[in-house]
């Protein structure tokens, strides 16, 4: 199988890790810029380095698997491209040709980066499953391609083929909405759900298996809209007013947010009868 070293060796990097190495991949080492970046996550069983040194063990991979934030992922391809790598990174936003910026040209270069919000390797952690359970979009150069799809087929995921670096920003931008977006509209409901006294932490924790529920079935459906509840996709015109009388009492600051949630629900319901509500028109 390919050995690989991974370059910078946070949340990402070490799930990616834990899944190639059950996968019969060889991790030859990883790397973190500083000693307790290195030592934060529990002990993985591959050599971990840090610092400013180029490790050694950089010259047995195949594979360079590049994990650290975007703004450092041209700098670093730069410090460690050797000829007979295959150089990856794993940015949503960022094309593969950042990766060209050695003097020592690397072999080909790709992008591949794991449609996942990646959570700390602990105990309660489910690294691999995390892994398995995801999409990854690949671009860049037909080798480094291909080397990847076998890479990710080999981990039990999914993966496809970002054409160009147009569709690339496009396809970051769905990552954004799918996780960031998702968590800011969380934070509105948790904000809803405080105004009942329940507090922030409690809240949370109770919409998550919701918000869980919700996902598990999207995985199942063919369309959106075929996972919708609720009073829009009822058409229940009197308890969506309701929800709006409680809010400009309780909490009016945030009225206009949960009824862009109601603007942005009826684009899949075209014709219900909750735009009454948003009208002020009376049955």
């Amino acid at each position: 199988m390919t050995r690989v070293f991974l370059w910078g060796a946070g949340r990402c990097g070490r799930c990616l890790g834990a899944t190639l190495d059950e996968s019969n991949h060889t991790i030859v080492g990883s790397w973190n810029r500083t000693q307790e970046a290195a030592e934060r996550a529990p002990k993985m069983p591959w050599p971990t380095f840090w610092g400013p040194d180029i490790p050694t063990a950089l010259s047995e991979a195949d594979v360079v698997w590049i994990t650290v934030v975007d703004t450092h992922i041209a700098a670093q391809a730069a410090r460690v491209a050797q000829p007979q790598h295959v150089l990856l990174h794993a940015s949503g936003a960022l094309p593969a040709r950042v990766l060209r910026q050695s003097p020592t040209t690397p072999r080909s270069v790709a992008s591949c980066h794991p449609l996942q919000s990646f959570s700390d390797i602990t105990v309660e952690t489910d690294p691999v499953g995390q892994v398995r359970r995801s999409t990854f979009g690949i671009e860049g150069e037909d080798h480094a391609v291909k080397t990847a799809q076998a890479m990710v087929q080999s981990m039990g995921a999914n993966a496809f083929i970002v054409a160009d670096e147009t569709s690339k920003m496009l396809y970051h931008a769905v990552c954004c909405v799918a996780s960031n977006a998702m968590v800011a509209l969380t934070d509105l409901a948790v904000t809803l759900f405080a105004e009942t006294g329940m507090s922030r932490e409690k809240a949370l924790h109770a919409l998550a298996p919701l918000i869980q529920g919700t996902a598990d079935n999207l995985s199942q459906a063919k369309e959106p809209r075929d996972v919708l509840t609720g009073p829009v996709h009822r058409g229940d015109v009197e308890v969506i007013r309701s929800h709006m009388r409680a809010i400009a009492d309780r909490c009016p600051e945030v009225l206009d947010a949960y009824q862009q949630t109601i603007v942005d629900t009826l684009r899949l319901v075209p014709g219900s009868a909750a735009q009454k509500a948003l009208d002020g028109d009376e049955q």
